[in-house]
């Protein structure tokens, strides 16, 4: 089965995972499923300055895990956010087509 570009550009990022729901800094993409084989995504971001002005804080309704990962990397880019980072409800629900997912940095459960 050939892989469609958008596959191809997602699968060749790597994002960093957090066990932070309140990351103040980044976009974040949400994963979860509420029914088997289910899997759907919501990309969040805080309030940010950008040129004097501020960027309000949001969060999107559910959508598919390629294009939440797509839309968090255009927000990113757009405001100025330095990741994307990654909020799984279980790490089974990651797939290798998404891109490279590195485990929460133990630094980060101790702060």
């Amino acid at each position: 089965m050939a892989r469609s570009s958008e596959q191809e550009r997602s699968a060749a990022r790597t994002y960093r995972q957090t066990g932070d729901e309140d990351e103040i800094t980044t976009v974040e993409v949400g994963i979860s499923s509420m029914m088997p084989g289910e899997v759907e995504a919501c990309v969040m971001w805080p309030d940010r300055l950008l040129r004097g002005d501020v960027v309000p804080a949001n969060m999107t309704a559910s959508m598919p895990v390629l294009d939440a990962l797509e839309y968090a990397e255009i927000v990113r880019a757009r405001y100025g956010f330095p990741e994307v980072v990654i909020l799984v409800q279980h790490e089974d629900l990651w797939r290798e087509e998404w891109g490279q997912l590195l485990g929460i940095d133990e630094s980060e459960l101790l702060a």
